[in-house]
């Protein structure tokens, strides 16, 4: 026996080399692929949503939002006759508040604003960060609702972190972690994401769970996803004197042409194992005209 035959057994017997994991770059290009493509998804313009909102003591809210480039995000929640609305033109922010007793529209603070600025990209944080060549760590893999995601961190610009988990079979976002610091403090939001469909070419989740500061829960079921809409960029700058600040998206949305949900969820580890909020219908959703 040659001086290396020893060696070579001892290799034999451990079996084949595990894989090396995997970087950063594959699964953020895997994550394109699974959501419907690199290319559709940087042609994507907006996306408006329409909903209903479960709050943590049982009041349903009515919500509507509309994300669109460059930095474009209006959001609009309604009860009981009342809008509240938050919106970015990518430069500056407002929110109107009646449910504070606030009914004129006020200016945000660059926080809040920083805040509301990294909910616009249509594309999402992930895909978003990556076009503006943002690091983004890969961790491992971590549990969430019973099976592996895979773990990246996104080190923004301005020092805030968000943490994303890809499912592990399907390689789409099953939560968001959203860590900033605001007004000195840092906070932090966990974002749940299941019951993932497809409208025209791409898939979106119609199941989100929010998990905001002080434990306060949002569980939105998407009832309606319209992809790239026309877009008024009007709607989303501080309102002029006299202009109805709330409630325009909503009347905007009605007139647009919907897009269709063209499949069922793709499966039950996405559909179920996380966001919790109710199913929307399995029927194309159509916005009326």
């Amino acid at each position: 026996m040659t001086p290396l035959a020893p060696l070579l057994a001892l290799a034999l017997a451990a079996g084949p080399a595990p894989a090396p994991p995997p970087t950063a770059r594959a699964l953020v290009e895997a994550n394109a692929a699974a959501r419907g493509g690199a290319a559709r998804l940087a042609a994507l313009r907006a996306i408006g949503i329409v909903g209903r909102a479960l709050l943590g003591d049982g009041t349903t809210v009515r919500v509507a939002i509309l994300r669109a480039r460059p930095g474009l995000l209006r959001q609009e929640e309604t009860l009981q006759g009342l809008t509240q609305v938050r919106a970015t033109d990518g430069a500056g922010g407002w929110a109107l508040d009646p449910f504070q007793g606030r009914r004129d529209p006020e200016r945000l603070d660059a926080d809040r604003l920083r805040a509301l600025a990294e909910e616009a990209p249509p594309e999402g944080p992930l895909q978003a960060a990556a076009a503006r060549g943002e690091p983004i760590a890969y961790l491992g893999t971590e549990d969430v609702g019973g099976s592996p995601a895979h773990v990246l961190r996104i080190d923004h610009r301005d020092g805030d972190l968000t943490t994303v988990y890809l499912d592990a079979d399907q390689l789409l976002e099953v939560r968001v972690v959203e860590r900033r610091t605001v007004h000195g403090a840092i906070e932090e939001e966990r974002i749940d994401l299941g019951d993932y469909q497809r409208v025209g070419d791409l898939w979106f989740p119609f199941a989100i769970e929010r998990r905001l500061p002080g434990d306060r829960r949002i569980r939105l079921a998407v009832e309606r996803l319209v992809v790239d809409p026309p877009i008024d960029e009007a709607l989303f700058r501080f309102p002029e004197a006299g202009a109805p600040a709330a409630g325009a998206w909503t009347a905007a949305l009605s007139r647009a042409e919907a897009a269709t949900v063209a499949a069922p969820s793709i499966a039950p580890s996405i559909a179920t194992a996380t966001a919790t909020a109710a199913a929307p219908s399995a029927t194309p959703a159509v916005v009326p005209s």
